[in-house]
C-alpha cells in the first residue's frame, strides 16, 4: 500500500485558526484490485458506461512495484457522458473533497491538495476535455472544481454559485465567476505525468491555487509550482465550500476517443503538503 503523511508548520491567521496543522492524506485510491480499490478514507466500485471498459490492470504497470492500476478503455462507439472510472464513496466529510475546505468565523477558507498519476496511450491535443478526471460539485452556495484537459494541457476549473455578485475577486482586483488556469506541458502518448493541485489561504484571506506537472514517476516539492492564481471569495456568494458526496474519479465524455487512460494513487489532503510522493 502507497500511503504518505506530510506534516507542516501551524497555519495562524488573522481571524481564524484553520485546522487541521499537518498535511494529511485523508483519501487514498491506490487500485490494487478490483477489491482494494481505496486504500484508505472510503470504499469504491468500478463503473463502465456503454461500450467502454473499466479494470483493475497490472500489465505495463507505472512502476515496477506499484501493483494494479484503473484502466479505462473508452471506445468510439460508446454513448456520450461518462466512459468509466470508479465511484469513491468517502468515510465521511474529513475524508472527501470537503476536506479542501472550511467554514471559519462564518467564512470560507480553503486548505488542502489532491494529486495522482495519469497516462493515455494517444495524443490528447484534440480540444477540451480528451482527460476530464472529476467534476465535483458542492452545495448551491459552494464551488464546483473540474480537473481535465485542453489541447493536452493539464487545466482546472473553479465555479462558484449563481448569484448577481461574482464569487471571485482575483489578486488585480477583478470580478470572476470561474477561475480557469492551465499549465503550457502538453502531455504526450505512453508517458506517465503526476498531476496535483494545491490550496493555501493567507491570514489576509488571499487565496493561491497552485498547479503542479511532472512527467514520469517523481516526486513534486510544493516549490515546484508551474501555475499559481491569487483571489478571494466574495462571502456573500460562497457560504460552503467543496462537496462532501461520492466522487467519479476516471474518463467522463467521448472527447478524443477511442482512448485508453491509466490512473494511480489519487489522493486528497487537507492541507497542501510540502511534497507529494511518488509512487513506490
Amino acid at each position: 500500500m502507497k500511503l504518505f503523511r506530510t506534516h507542516c508548520l501551524a497555519c495562524l491567521l488573522a481571524g481564524f485558526i484553520v485546522a487541521p496543522l499537518s498535511a494529511d492524506v485523508v483519501l487514498q485510491a491506490d487500485f490494487d484490485s478490483a477489491d482494494q480499490l481505496v486504500t484508505t478514507g472510503g470504499k469504491a466500485s468500478l463503473v463502465a458506461y456503454s461500450t467502454n471498459k473499466t479494470t483493475v490492470a497490472t500489465d505495463k504497470t507505472l512502476t515496477s512495484a506499484s501493483g494494479g492500476y484503473l484502466r479505462v478503455d473508452a471506445r468510439a462507439d460508446s454513448n456520450p457522458g461518462h466512459a468509466g472510472g470508479v465511484i469513491i464513496k468517502p468515510q465521511s466529510a474529513k475524508s472527501s473533497f470537503a476536506a479542501m475546505s472550511q467554514v471559519v468565523n462564518g467564512k470560507v477558507v480553503l486548505n488542502g491538495a489532491f494529486d495522482f498519476f495519469f497516462r493515455a496511450n494517444a495524443e490528447l491535443d484534440k480540444g477540451m476535455s480528451v482527460m476530464r478526471v472529476f467534476d465535483v460539485k458542492g452545495a448551491s452556495d459552494g464551488l464546483r472544481l473540474v480537473y481535465l484537459s485542453h489541447d493536452g494541457k493539464p487545466r482546472v476549473e473553479l465555479l462558484g454559485p449563481k448569484a448577481k455578485a461574482s464569487p471571485f475577486k482575483m489578486s488585480n482586483g477583478r470580478d470572476a465567476s470561474v477561475i480557469a488556469p492551465e499549465i503550457g506541458l502538453v502531455m504526450e502518448a505512453d508517458t506517465i505525468y503526476h498531476l496535483a493541485l494545491g490550496f493555501e489561504t493567507a491570514a489576509d484571506g488571499m487565496i493561491s491555487m497552485t498547479m503542479y506537472a511532472a512527467e514520469g514517476n517523481v516526486s513534486i516539492e510544493k516549490s515546484m509550482a508551474m501555475a499559481t492564481i491569487k483571489f478571494t471569495l466574495n462571502a456573500d456568494t460562497v457560504k460552503s465550500g467543496f462537496g462532501d458526496g461520492e466522487i467519479f474519479f476516471g474518463k467522463s465524455g467521448q472527447a478524443g476517443t477511442p482512448i485508453v487512460q491509466d490512473f494511480d494513487c489519487f489522493r486528497i489532503f487537507n492541507q497542501l503538503p510540502d511534497t507529494f510522493e511518488a509512487l513506490k
